[in-house]
């Protein structure tokens, strides 16, 4: 999977912006003040995927 292929496209939408949720450690997208999409790492103590897997989170 190209990451920096998904992050375009999630970038592409008219306002879109990004930023890194410090608490949590993931990016999270927005559009409009609205949260749309987040990437993240998997924990390995993780039970459903694979061990230091990434994710997309797309609404």
């Amino acid at each position: 999977m190209d990451l920096s292929r998904i992050d375009a496209r999630l970038l592409s939408r008219p306002g879109a912006t990004k930023a890194l949720h410090e608490k949590w450690g993931w990016m999270v997208y927005w559009v409009g003040g609205r949260q749309f999409a987040c990437e993240f790492i998997v924990s390995p103590d993780a039970s459903t995927m694979p061990a230091a897997s990434r994710a997309t989170s797309v609404r």
